[in-house]
């Protein structure tokens, strides 16, 4: 198989003439690789944006975690004063809603992952599975029961379930998320438990402690 062809160089003695010689080129010269192939040249470029999306996962969930917790909360406080007293039934639907925002911070972050290393279509594949079939069945059989605040709780485990799913797959490509992200959700579930247990809004407090 040719792997390039030299200017000038046309038949197998000049070829071999060249045998010891060092060719060099620009990467931009280089073609496209293949979603298995890559350039050795690209490792530390590879290797670099696995730490960069390790922190960054570790800070955006964090953050993300923080708002959402503070969201959670406080939502009936927020509500009222942006609002008034006549959409205080939406308070519910915003509390739970908070929750979701760790969780689609580390899904735009593995996202952008996997669209660097040429894999676009392993994310859309999982959410088409996650968010359009099971929330669309997880609704049927939800709305019934919990009426309006069913997408709420659909939503939740279909994010839930592809942050999972997109954690395994990552870490079949050595990117290990899955223990940072379950510690992440760990400490915003006990938090939330804590404030629903005591009715009073102190999440952020064992969040903060956790």
């Amino acid at each position: 198989e040719i792997i390039c062809k030299l200017e000038g160089c046309s038949d197998r003695n000049q070829a071999e003439a060249l045998i010891g010689t060092k060719l060099y080129c620009t990467r931009n010269d280089l073609p496209l690789a293949s979603y298995e192939e890559f350039y050795f040249v690209d490792l530390k470029t590879f290797e670099m944006k696995e730490k960069i999306l390790i922190f960054s996962t570790r800070m955006l969930n964090v953050t993300f975690g923080l708002i959402g917790i503070v969201f959670f909360s406080f939502a009936e406080h927020i509500i009222s004063i942006l609002f008034g007293g006549q959409y205080m039934k939406s308070i519910i639907v915003f509390k739970y809603f908070s929750l979701a925002l760790p969780l689609l911070a580390f899904n735009i972050l593995i996202h952008t992952y996997f669209t660097s290393i040429n894999k676009p279509w392993i994310p859309m594949v999982l959410h088409f599975l996650t968010i359009v079939v099971l929330y669309s069945i997880s609704n049927i059989f939800l709305i019934p029961k919990y009426k309006f605040f069913a997408p709420v709780i659909s939503y939740l485990i279909c994010l839930l379930c592809f942050s999972i799913l997109m954690s395994i797959v990552a870490y079949k490509y050595n990117l290990n998320l899955l223990p940072r992200f379950i510690i992440n959700f760990f400490c915003l579930l006990i938090s939330v438990i804590i404030e629903l247990i005591l009715e009073i809004p102190i999440g952020l407090f064992f969040y903060l402690c956790l």
